[in-house]
């Protein structure tokens, strides 16, 4: 019962063929998903425990050695970037002629470059020469630098990179040498002085006049 003649098959089989769920191919590719995802977060895990007894061992000479190398390294690369940036210019007023007569005769005298016959075109063509001249300008910058850096320092015992401007140089000069704080020491202006001081200046000007006139006549 329930087969069909001819050796075909049964209309239970054949309902149930119908009826069977689609998803046998899905759920395959579902578990290799998940077999995929499992194996991924083993390794995971593996790489986490390897790593754990990495940081936990004791470590080996070589590693000390390699890690002191990168310490030092560390801190000549620090030490190499660390250099003042003044402006020549705001302290060693003058040109760099002078400067190099004055200060360091012994390294040559500056190059001479004619700027008024040089235009931007020429440059390429001309950058050997003007290369050789701003090497020698450059050394003798250097020297002039050097020698006044050592003249205050011996005179003033005061590192004139530590200043930006002339005027900042010779008033730290003043205060170290010659100025006396307990004898006469500086009025520092409160809220209300400072801004009767503020008020008086406007619009920048530092001139001062003499009234003077000539063929007056006063009137009675």
């Amino acid at each position: 019962m329930g087969k069909k003649e001819g050796g075909g098959i049964s209309w239970l089989t054949a309902v149930k063929r119908a009826f069977r769920s689609p998803t046998k191919k899905s759920d395959k590719s579902s578990n290799n998903s998940r077999r995929e995802e499992h194996e991924e977060e083993q390794e995971e895990e593996e790489k986490k425990r390897e790593k754990r007894r990495w940081i936990f061992r004791k470590p080996s000479n070589q590693d000390t050695l390699t890690q002191q190398q990168q310490q030092c390294g560390a801190k000549m690369s620090s030490v190499a970037i660390t250099a003042p940036s003044n402006d020549s210019l705001t302290l060693l007023p003058g040109s760099l002629a002078e400067l190099a007569k004055n200060l360091c005769p012994h390294l040559g005298v500056k190059g001479l470059i004619q700027h008024d016959k040089l235009r931007v075109s020429m440059l390429q063509n001309k950058r050997d020469q003007l290369l050789d001249n701003m090497r020698p300008d450059i050394c003798l910058l250097a020297g002039a630098v050097m020698k006044a850096q050592e003249i205050y320092w011996t005179e003033y015992n005061i590192d004139i990179t530590s200043c930006l401007t002339l005027s900042s140089l010779a008033m730290k000069i003043f205060r170290s040498r010659y100025y006396n704080d307990n004898e006469f020491p500086i009025h520092i202006p409160n809220r209300n002085d400072d801004e009767f001081f503020r008020s008086g200046y406007y619009g920048g000007y530092a001139d001062m006049y003499k009234p003077y006139g000539k063929f007056f006549t006063t009137m009675m």
